[in-house]
């Protein structure tokens, strides 16, 4: 017995792509709430706030558009290189949680799509499994 491709989508998602999506969705949330959680100068705190709303929203938009991965690997290096060189925080944790925020977003970005997506056609049937035993 033949199965149909499984609709509306036309692309199968492996376990490691939405592990990565995931990730980068949790950590730009994490960057919404660590923006009012601790002290921040108004810059540091507009920036972590904003940097965070659309990490998590490009990696909810990576569901339909793989390749909008790449917004999350440039605001990634965007919030390293401001933690790093142009924002003052208040506090040495929000300048390390930052940091590595900034190193999590940039490699669940580049991690998240290697190899990892098939095009199916809806057509296609696909078989069952067949028993080689």
């Amino acid at each position: 017995m033949a199965l149909l491709a499984p609709p509306p989508s036309d692309i199968v998602v492996s376990h490691r792509f939405e592990r990565a999506r995931v990730a980068n969705l949790l950590l730009g949330l994490w960057l919404v709430a660590s923006a009012v959680l601790w002290r921040h100068f108004a810059d540091s705190r507009l920036n972590t706030w904003l940097v965070g709303a659309l990490v998590a929203t490009f990696a909810l938009l990576t569901i339909r558009k793989p390749s909008l991965r790449w917004a999350n690997a440039l605001l990634g290096a965007w919030l390293l290189l401001s933690t790093v060189a142009i924002i003052r925080p208040v506090e040495l944790a929000t300048w390390w949680n930052n940091l590595l925020v900034a190193v999590g977003v940039i490699g669940f970005a580049l991690l998240s799509h290697r190899g990892n997506v098939t095009t199916v056609e809806l057509d296609t049937p696909i078989s069952e499994p067949r028993n080689t035993h």
